[in-house]
């Protein structure tokens, strides 16, 4: 199979100069925008993928990539935001809605949806052929994420290579309407090991974080969870932290500063770029507007009492709880100041 290469111009939606330039990769990187108007790039789309507006990028290795959703094409961004399309990718409209992310330097995508279906697919894309392959997995669990439709919420702990999923149940066919009938007040928390290619329960989520995944709006992730805007309260952002098994709570200044930054680019009907290298995020419309933040964890609170997950798996259950790993557990807490993903242990690493 022959594979074209071209490159593209772009001129809307500028990408960040330093997403560009920076040599060191984002961990993660998202788009958040309130109205698709258009498509996120000025690129060539042939007629029958027409101009939705969602799209990925990833950095993966030192190259920026940026994947239409849906389409299964991938284009290599260089320094200047040229595009060059790098795959000979047959447009079969499956997986809108993928997770699309960056793992030993691979490209994967997870689950989607297409034909009134959800998948639960693992594919990566293979440089060398110019496709996408379906890895082997032991059960396939389709993944409801990037649906205005549904609340969703997804960690990716990139050190030990696991995707850590709260997941609603649902039959995975539609039927007459699968956003009343096939939906369950159940939530499981799942693992998958990319390494093992295995999908793993963990645990059922408590009430408490079930309701706030099913009506908070996710922001982005760090290197210990997931931030979610609060239901009950717009100013307050909630941190799911998997790594201790703790909900927790950002201070009212940084809470205040995220809110204010996305709210007044809602209003504006613009794009907000967000993503993080380690412990810093950056929130980006344009070079003149953008915002930067350090997080450490005495920005957060813990709520105590509540517990993300209620664990089932007793072999985790039982080292997590013994005592000479909890003393250690506990002398490292105290005696640290920042995030970082080398300095991270717990239960669902």
């Amino acid at each position: 199979m022959m594979a074209g290469f071209h490159k593209y111009g772009q001129s809307n939606a500028p990408i960040p100069a330093d997403l560009l330039t920076n040599k060191t990769p984002a961990d993660e990187i998202a788009i958040h925008r309130r109205v698709y108007k258009e498509p996120l790039f000025s690129i060539d789309i042939d007629s029958r993928i027409g101009s939705r507006g969602d799209g990925n990028l990833v950095a993966s290795g030192k190259e920026l990539y940026y994947l239409p959703d849906g389409t299964g094409r991938v284009y290599r961004i260089d320094s200047t935001g040229a595009f060059t399309r790098i795959d000979s990718t047959y447009y079969t409209r499956y997986n809108f809605g993928a997770y699309t992310f960056s793992y030993r330097d691979t490209i994967y995508s997870l689950s989607g949806y297409g034909f009134w279906n959800y998948n639960g697919h693992l594919r990566f894309f293979r440089s060398d052929k110019h496709g996408w392959e379906i890895e082997l997995i032991n059960r396939e669990l389709p993944v409801l994420i990037n649906n205005p439709l549904m609340d969703w919420s997804l960690w990716f702990n990139k050190k030990h290579g696991n995707l850590i999923y709260p997941a609603r149940s649902y039959a995975r066919i539609w039927s007459k309407n699968l956003y009343s009938d096939g939906l369950t007040d159940t939530f499981r928390a799942w693992k998958l090991d990319l390494n093992k290619k295995k999908w793993s329960i963990l645990g059922t989520l408590n009430k408490e974080t079930a309701s706030l995944i099913n009506t908070g709006r996710r922001v982005f992730s760090l290197p210990s969870g997931e931030l979610f805007l609060h239901p009950t309260n717009k100013q307050e952002i909630t941190l799911l932290d998997y790594r201790s098994n703790q909900v927790k709570r950002l201070n009212q200044k940084k809470s205040e500063a995220i809110n204010s930054f996305i709210q007044q680019a809602d209003v504006d009907n613009n794009r907000v770029f967000i993503y993080r290298r380690d412990s810093t995020l950056n929130f980006h419309v344009s070079e003149e507007r953008k915002l930067v933040l350090h997080l450490t964890e005495s920005n957060f609170k813990v709520n105590h009492g509540c517990s993300i997950v209620d664990l089932i798996d007793v072999a985790f259950r039982d080292y997590y709880y013994l005592p000479t790993f909890r003393l250690l557990h506990l002398l490292f807490q105290w005696n640290k100041t920042d995030w970082h993903p080398a300095h991270q242990h717990g239960m669902f690493c």
